[in-house]
């Protein structure tokens, strides 16, 4: 009854205070809103209360019922109000949530946040990390793809001496990777030079990660050789591209739980850096923004939510956003949070 909404809604007649199909989408919104608030089954006398619609306790009480029934909510216990289910959480989301950053009352916030960051890659992800705990107060999931999946901006040779040169590469994310290449004799400045301006003009606006051995030569054998070995340490240390993982305030997601084991399941998940990674790359790659319970597909994580948007480089994904909490977490406040840093930290490392 309450999936006809979508329909109902978009219909150009507007629906009246006594259509249950309206009435029963809205006591969803109250008991979900309530519930999040209080951790508490929320009753018929307040929905009520809370509901746009006027309608009696006894109406609101049939109404919960039937949605009982379909599955929406769910009666802990036989004189206890209701909490909504997994399905209920979906509706809620899919349906009901309004995501207008424009009214977020967060944007202030992240904006003075970038306008002060800086730093090299890894410590600008650990401060979003940090700051979107702050915002939501749940644990917060970031990563980063490779360099490989990214643009070059810059590669350096720097000679250190004594047999050795450094590599160092910036990619049109931010990162920044270093290398230690090993040469027979110590080439000159001048040749060091060359061989990086060499490799900038070929490699310049392609990824690392299809970057081809043979490069044209220089005319100058010393040169020639400090470019290849520099592109063959590069393909050593990238070949395997992979996704970095941040995760911060693990206690904030262990708190909304009573039980030890549940507890303990959860800290044991996010302990598992690939199932984190693949869990948030399979929700992107769906183009889905919200995993809730059963949804996961990770049994520890039956009792939480996960909520991720990606955040792109020069117009390519680098990277997602995201927030684990229980399945009684504020999505508007969640959804808002990842979309805006996601957005901002994007536009943030474009401009390097």
């Amino acid at each position: 009854m309450v999936a006809n909404d979508v329909s109902a809604k978009n219909g150009a007649k507007q629906k009246s205070a006594t259509d249950p199909v309206q009435r029963r989408s809205e006591i969803i919104r109250t008991v979900v809103d309530e519930y999040v608030k209080t951790n508490e089954p929320v009753g018929s006398a307040h929905v009520a209360r809370a509901s746009k619609f006027l309608a009696s306790s006894a109406t609101i009480r049939n109404d919960m019922a039937v949605l009982e029934q379909e599955g929406y909510l769910n009666q802990p216990h036989v004189s206890s109000g209701r909490i909504p289910t997994d399905r209920g959480y979906r509706y809620y989301v899919d349906q009901l949530v309004q995501r207008e950053l424009q009214s977020f009352e967060k944007v202030s916030d992240i904006n003075r946040f970038f306008q002060l960051l800086h730093g090299e890659i890894e410590q600008t992800l650990t401060s979003v990390s940090q700051l979107i705990s702050e915002l939501t107060d749940c644990t917060s999931i970031v990563t980063s793809i490779d360099i490989t999946a990214v643009q070059i901006r810059h590669i350096q040779l720097v000679g250190m001496g004594h047999g050795t040169i450094l590599l160092i590469v910036v990619g049109s994310n931010g990162s920044v990777d270093k290398f230690v290449v090993d040469v027979d004799d110590d080439p000159t400045e001048e040749e060091v030079q060359k061989a990086s301006n060499f490799i900038n003009q070929r490699l310049k606006s392609l990824d690392l990660g299809k970057m081809e051995g043979d490069q044209d030569a220089t005319g100058d054998p010393k040169v020639d050789e400090l470019v290849s070995l520099a592109l063959g340490a590069l393909v050593q240390n990238l070949q395997e591209p992979h996704e970095d993982l941040w995760v911060n305030a693990t206690s904030k997601v262990a708190v909304s739980f009573d039980a030890v084991d549940k507890v303990s399941k959860v800290l044991q998940a996010l302990e598992h850096e690939y199932l984190v990674v693949s869990l948030v790359r399979s929700m992107i790659s769906k183009k889905q923004n919200v995993s809730i319970g059963n949804e996961t597909g990770v049994e520890s994580l039956s009792d939480c939510a996960l909520v991720v948007a990606p955040f792109e480089v020069d117009g390519k994904r680098a990277g997602s956003i995201g927030i684990l909490g229980p399945t009684r977490m504020d999505y508007p406040l969640a959804l808002s949070t990842v979309s805006l840093v996601g957005e901002k930290l994007g536009r943030y490392l474009s401009e390097g």
